[in-house]
């Protein structure tokens, strides 16, 4: 059944912007594009896939699952020195890194939403001494993975739901979300359930993607969250440059680590250089932010 997810999200990923799908295919995108608006379908969808990913990729070498941040040669933002072992997945750990400089975690209560495969709760936890650390994500399989290989007196895992978060109201300051969001069911009542746990003025700080058509509904939500936009960057360009820096290194882990009959379905999931979803990035029909909120 998950592969038979896995295998659909590819479809509705990628052929939804091919420029010639053959007629199946364009039926199959069509349903799947009209699909994903219902927040009953993506509750169900992506929670299977994401189980899927993290079974098929059990080497502990491959912590992270965002698209990776590069700095640009202009930024002001200063270059990050890291350990050789955390090189080969430099681009991703700098999404994480660069996001929680927006606001400091040392000493904060932090919770990440979509935790994924608990690198960058990890990289964090033991880089920028927060109280505590909470990684929470929906896939069973990921939880277990992050709690098998990071250990910390107050970093823990947790198996939830982004839309119902398994936390009493006001229990942290800090909550991160990093290209998690836009499969939710529902974004508002995803940001409804940020506001409760926040502790007042704690931050949400998010970065995420959006198609064009979707910009403005996802501006909408974050004005009627209850909390206040501090920042917003749109951070395209630096996804960009890091995906091309990835390029050959996930190739290769592609093919050491994944099925024959599956590979392609990574590569394009994975926006390598020259699929789809890279395009879209390049013709900026799908755009990238970083935004830091603030409850009132």
């Amino acid at each position: 059944m998950a592969s038979f997810f896995f295998i659909i999200a590819r479809f509705g990923v990628v052929l939804v912007d091919s420029k010639e799908p053959s007629k199946p295919e364009s039926m199959l995108a069509k349903l799947f594009t009209r699909l994903t608006n219902y927040p009953v379908f993506k509750r169900l969808f992506w929670k299977p896939v994401y189980n899927f990913l993290a079974r098929q990729l059990p080497t502990p070498n491959w912590q992270f699952m965002n698209y990776g941040y590069a700095v640009l040669p202009d930024s002001s933002e200063p270059p990050l020195s890291l350990p050789s072992e955390y090189e080969f997945q430099r681009y991703p750990l700098q999404m994480y890194h660069y996001l929680a400089m927006l606001s400091p975690l040392q000493g904060k209560h932090v919770l990440e939403v979509g935790s994924g495969r608990g690198g960058g709760g990890n990289y964090l936890y033991h880089s920028l001494n927060p109280a505590s650390y909470t990684g929470m994500d929906c896939a069973r399989v990921a939880i277990d993975f992050s709690r098998q290989h990071y250990h910390g007196a107050h970093l823990e895992f947790e198996v939830g739901d982004a839309e119902r978060l398994p936390f009493e109201g006001e229990k942290f300051d800090i909550v991160l979300n990093i290209e998690s969001s836009r499969h939710y069911g529902s974004f508002p009542t995803f940001l409804s359930e940020v506001n409760r746990v926040l502790r007042p003025g704690g931050k949400l700080l998010l970065a995420d993607m959006r198609m064009d058509a979707e910009v403005d509904g996802f501006r909408a939500a974050l004005q009627q969250s209850g909390m206040s936009l501090l920042s917003e960057e749109d951070i395209t360009q630096n996804v960009l440059i890091s995906l091309d820096h990835l390029y050959e290194s996930y190739l290769v882990e592609i093919e050491k680590q994944v099925p024959a009959y599956f590979r392609h379905y990574f590569i394009e999931f994975s926006a390598a250089k020259g699929t789809v979803n890279y395009e879209a990035f390049q013709k900026r029909e799908r755009r990238y932010f970083r935004m830091v909120l603030q409850k009132n």
